[in-house]
């Protein structure tokens, strides 16, 4: 969440200053985006029945990861548009992922954990957009190929919390 949240928050400054869009385009990239976090939903209860939920969270991950590195770059609006439905569905499918592996706690807990990782989301989301601001001024790219690596890195740090 402080990761995403970190590049999500910025769609519509990046939209426009980097593309130059008007409010009209940057709210079709914004449709784009809810379009993708509904397919991956969709893909993520597949992905977490069909393979595990431990495959759910690595594709959406990876996917994620890629998905933002390459906002490094600039791109023509349609590429740009997929890349943008990519990132919310590959979000999507990873927190799919973790949602149902919280399902595997005790009845007693179940409660508790999903609370405290709902709390958790909330505020390393706003973390991650407040500490983003102070990188987005002085690149986007950079910022967002920078987040791209650090969610890789987030892969070696799940694989071992959930090695446990």
């Amino acid at each position: 969440s402080f990761l995403y949240h970190g590049v999500h928050k910025w769609y519509g400054v990046y939209l426009a200053r980097v593309y130059g869009f008007d409010k009209l385009m940057i709210s079709f990239y914004f449709i784009l985006t809810l379009i993708g976090g509904l397919v991956g939903q969709l893909l993520g209860g597949i992905l977490s029945d069909i393979k595990g939920r431990k495959f759910a969270c690595y594709t959406g991950i990876i996917g994620l990861a890629i998905s933002i590195a390459l906002l490094v770059g600039f791109y023509h609006p349609v590429f740009l548009g997929v890349l943008f439905t990519f990132i919310a569905m590959f979000w999507t499918v990873g927190h799919n992922g973790i949602s149902t592996i919280l399902t595997d706690f005790s009845d007693e807990n179940r409660p508790i954990i999903a609370s405290l990782n709902s709390s958790v989301r909330f505020i390393a989301g706003g973390l991650g957009f407040m500490a983003s601001s102070h990188f987005v001024a002085k690149s986007f790219s950079l910022t967002f190929l920078g987040i791209g690596c650090l969610i890789f890195l987030l892969i070696y740090i799940l694989k071992i919390i959930l090695s446990k």
